[in-house]
């Protein structure tokens, strides 16, 4: 019986002793091998390689800091990059605002604003690291407006406190399909520093938004005194145009009776701002009314009860003038009362006008027989600068000493069969025509300028396969490169003294470049669409 008790003591002893060795294996935590593994699928040991030959320290282990919490991310840098064109090491962007929450063992989710593009998401991203020092892998969606894009990711950094430093963020685009022209290209990798700063927590990455504009390529407002800007915005919530001007890169909005609203140029007359313009029902309705806002003041042209847009303004003593299109034919308005063009065509447009001593010269495009023909309207009397068998488009026009000069775009005769989207930048001097660009890449020139008694023109090209332009002014005949290495347009010329003021937009945003500097304008709002900000006109008191 004795026996027969040690005997079950001796069971009961075992059984205890295994469910301790079975509970232990079960608390182990993972090996290092087995995250790693996981790892390989959310970010490839290819993409790794590459991150690390940019300067990305990965942190290894499988105790990581936990870093759930909100953080402004300032001063970030790009201190590397895979790609030849856009920016380059040393480019500063605006803060940027991260997300870690949701961490469980090595399991931990992200939110980003402006750390790629505006918003950042990462559901499925794995923590290693040790003591205060941790690297998480993501592969994350980022989104522009409708743009999204695929990212392979890792950050590395320190915790701090209840602050984060020693920040690095490396990325690779992965998959572009749906991203159009609004990030890096795919295949291009990245890596952005927190500059030496320490990034703070705060209560939401929304106060991120709070502080100015919402690109990722977004440089401060100048500070220039006396530097006005119109155009729009395009709000996500209501999915309107909202007519815009930027005073000093300050932000007002211009009433537009609840409609989609667009401003088209900005001048003076005496103390009063001039802004022309057009409001539609909605953005793409043929309802346009054509419009101008006299101090922010909405005023409406006569426009014969039918559809309308106020495209160009120029002002001579007291006297009010707009170019642009009344039921589809070309237009102008002097002190408020509207003159139809003279048209062949089924339909035109003057997109230019300026006034010499009395005498109103207009230029744009009719279309006969299918084609773009530039059109010089003199007080209403046609002068045709193409004779229909290429597309033309006539933007802007000035005058100087009885000279009539005229920007524009046509098809080079090189290129083949009329093309309305192959066009190369020309002017006119006299009617006698010469290219600013004979190609093979795509230009414009939308304006001209007479100041002190010298002729500006601008123009942009296609610089290459990724979406890329360079600007350029000339000045008399000399031709200058003022910008490149980004998404841009040269829609308006400004000339104040020795300063050159060309606005348009960089990287599908408003904004302007003086003397070869960029001056990226803000929105009014987190919710305005990316890509969907731009500047028609400029002027500067």
């Amino acid at each position: 019986m004795k026996i027969q008790s040690i005997f079950y003591a001796f069971l009961i002893l075992s059984f205890f002793f295994l469910a301790c060795s079975e509970n232990e294996d079960i608390d182990t935590p993972k090996t290092d091998d087995g995250i790693q593994e996981r790892i390989a699928t959310v970010v490839s040991p290819q993409n790794q390689d590459i991150f690390k030959d940019l300067g990305l320290n990965i942190n290894s282990g499988t105790n990581p800091p936990n870093i759930a919490g909100h953080y402004r991310i300032k001063n970030k840098t790009l201190q590397a990059t895979t790609q030849s064109g856009g920016n380059q090491a040393g480019h500063v962007f605006p803060d940027a605002g991260i997300r870690f929450f949701d961490q469980v063992s090595e399991n931990v989710k992200i939110q980003g604003v402006r750390l790629i593009g505006e918003e950042l998401t990462a559901n499925n991203a794995i923590i290693t690291g040790s003591g205060n020092n941790f690297s998480v892998f993501a592969k994350g969606t980022a989104r522009n407006g409708s743009n999204a894009a695929v990212f392979d990711i890792i950050i590395s950094g320190t915790k701090d406190g209840n602050n984060l430093r020693n920040l690095k963020i490396a990325y690779i685009n992965t998959n572009n399909s749906s991203g159009g022209n609004t990030f890096v290209p795919q295949g291009t990798a990245q890596l952005v520093t927190d500059g030496g700063s320490v990034s703070e927590a705060i209560e939401s990455i929304s106060e991120v938004l709070e502080s100015g504009p919402v690109d990722d390529d977004i440089d401060e407002p100048s500070g220039d005194e006396g530097v006005y800007v119109a155009g729009y915005q395009r709000s996500r919530v209501t999915n309107l145009n909202i007519a815009t001007i930027w005073k000093d890169g300050v932000i007002t909005t211009l009433d537009s009776e609840g409609k989609s609203g667009i401003a088209t140029g900005i001048t003076y007359m005496g103390e009063d701002m001039i802004i022309p313009g057009h409001l539609r029902s909605t953005v793409t309705s043929t309802d346009a009314e054509a419009v101008y806002w006299k101090n922010e003041e909405l005023i409406k042209l006569d426009n014969n009860g039918q559809a309308s847009e106020a495209l160009a303004v120029f002002v001579e003593g007291n006297d009010l003038y707009f170019a642009g299109t009344v039921n589809n034919k070309a237009a102008i308005w002097k002190n408020g009362t509207v003159q139809e063009l003279p048209t062949r065509g089924t339909r035109s447009e003057a997109m230019g006008i300026f006034v010499d001593n009395g005498t109103v010269y207009a230029v744009g495009r009719e279309v006969v027989s299918g084609r773009f023909v530039g059109v010089l309207w003199r007080d209403g009397e046609p002068t045709y600068l193409s004779e229909g068998s290429r597309n033309v488009h006539l933007y802007g026009v000035g005058v100087l000493n009885g000279s009539v000069y005229v920007s524009g775009a046509e098809n080079h005769p090189d290129t083949g069969p009329a093309d309305a989207n192959r066009l190369y930048a020309r002017f006119w001097k006299d009617g006698e025509a010469e290219w600013l660009m004979e190609g093979p890449r795509l230009s414009y020139s939308r304006a001209v300028k007479i100041h002190d008694g010298h002729v500006f023109l601008i123009f942009d090209e296609v610089a290459d396969g990724f979406g890329n332009n360079n600007l350029y002014v000339m000045k008399d005949g000399e031709q200058q490169q003022i910008f490149s290495g980004k998404p841009a347009q040269a829609a308006a010329i400004e000339v104040k003294g020795n300063d050159v003021y060309v606005a348009g937009y960089i990287s599908y945003e408003a904004a302007y470049v003086k003397n070869g500097t960029e001056v990226m304008l803000p929105k009014s709002e987190p919710r305005i669409d990316y890509g969907q900000t731009g500047a028609y006109g400029i002027y500067v008191k």
